[in-house]
């Protein structure tokens, strides 16, 4: 049972269902802001999307590098190609051992710039915008 008038009453009720709705205006505002944290985050992967498929791109072509130096290494490592008769076969094999070598390096070398690329972006300049 309630002790006063009814003015009293819808001060008090007035009182009692304030709060309520701040909280649910704040609630709407939450949601709001983890939609639009959400889209931003979609955004800066979007804007992203070109340099890490170079990247991985890059890894790709690290790893086949990698493997045909190692194809090289073996052939390298069978005695037989370093008898005089093999001369041409080994000039050959380690003319493509150097290029792959060149090879790769460029590719370290990009693969290395694009990932400082990506880390400033993602790091400094999407979180700035």
């Amino acid at each position: 049972e309630f002790d006063g008038d009814l003015r009293d009453y819808q001060k008090w009720l007035k009182d009692f269902v304030r709060p309520v709705e701040t909280g649910i205006r704040a609630t709407s505002t939450e949601v709001k802001d983890k939609k639009n944290e959400r889209k931003k985050s979609a955004q800066d992967r979007q804007k992203l999307a070109p340099l890490t498929k170079n990247i991985r791109q890059l890894e790709t072509t690290m790893e086949t590098l990698e493997k045909k130096l190692k194809e090289c290494e073996l052939i390298l490592s069978d005695e037989s190609l370093y008898s005089s008769d093999q001369h041409e076969q080994l000039t050959r094999v380690l003319d493509n051992q150097s290029k792959l070598k060149r090879q790769l390096k460029v590719s370290e070398e990009q693969w290395l710039e694009r990932q400082d690329e990506l880390e400033k972006l993602s790091f400094g300049g999407l979180k700035a915008n």
